[in-house]
């Protein structure tokens, strides 16, 4: 959960958001508050704050979290949830997937 400190965020702004990480590439965050073109994001993994452009994530989808035999069953396609579903993939030895008509 994200500290005291960030419960108090507009509930509107509670939204799930895909930013860059070091480690993983991308890394799912929670947007604690919107100012602008500006957002803070809460990244419950390393329990880090920060600070980014708008510009620079990218809206989770419902569709990112399922196990989607044709990539492009899934909504909003980025680099972000589609290195997610691989990495899910060959973590389940499902490493075959399929690119449908685009």
């Amino acid at each position: 959960a994200p500290p005291d400190s960030m419960a108090a965020a507009p509930a509107q702004s509670s939204r799930l958001v895909w930013t860059r990480s070091e480690a993983e590439c991308w890394q799912r965050a929670e947007v604690t508050l919107l100012d602008d073109d500006k957002l803070t994001l809460y990244l419950p993994e390393t329990r880090e704050v920060r600070t980014v452009k708008s510009t620079d994530v990218c809206e989770v989808d419902a569709s990112h979290d399922e196990s989607l035999d044709d990539i492009t069953q899934m909504n909003n396609l980025h680099e972000a949830p589609l290195l997610h579903l691989l990495k899910r993939r060959l973590q389940d030895r499902a490493i075959y997937t399929w690119a449908g008509r685009v």
